[in-house]
């Protein structure tokens, strides 16, 4: 069962809250201060995009938790001035049991917000040309792991720096 730890935990700014891909037992109620959460772009640049912020009342941390996913989705980093988070833990046997309504509240949560996924070209197989025009051409691309079908805009970098142009893109 989820606890409530009598303590808040107080993070100074760019602290890891949670890293990406690995396990966590703790979710994390943002109280005072923000965070952001960040996601691997997954083409081994090493660079991750920005893909949430958490600010006062928000909560992260649940997918692990709840067993929604293996290991932790996004990287979260406390923000300046810093972050202070008050915390429920499944390992800790002291604290205040979390009652079922919550429990349900949090789990629901967490279902309708997933993380988007890190996508990257090498990840996707090409199937056909959908169409094409003045600004580039429409590919049919399915993703290689799943087999979703991902429509694909390239677009011609030196026709949309035309003045005017940027508008109408």
């Amino acid at each position: 069962p989820l606890r409530l730890v009598p303590f808040p935990l107080l993070l100074q700014t760019g602290s890891v809250i949670v890293r990406e891909n690995e396990p966590n037992t703790i979710i994390y109620l943002v109280i005072e201060g923000s965070a952001t959460v960040t996601v691997d772009k997954g083409d081994g640049s090493g660079q991750s995009f920005v893909c949430a912020s958490c600010r006062r009342g928000d909560f992260f941390g649940e997918s692990t938790v709840l067993k929604i996913t293996e290991n932790n989705p996004a990287t979260v980093r406390a923000d300046d001035p810093g972050c202070t988070c008050a915390i429920f833990d499944t390992r800790g046997a002291g604290g205040k049991a979390l009652t079922p309504r919550l429990c349900n509240y949090l789990e629901a949560v967490a279902a309708a917000r997933r993380v988007p996924e890190a996508l990257s070209l090498g990840a996707l197989e090409y199937v056909a040309d959908i169409g094409g025009g003045g600004y580039g051409t429409v590919m049919l691309m399915r993703h290689k792991r799943d087999k979703q079908p991902i429509a694909l805009k390239v677009m011609r970098r030196e026709r949309i720096q035309q003045p005017k142009q940027k508008l109408h893109v």
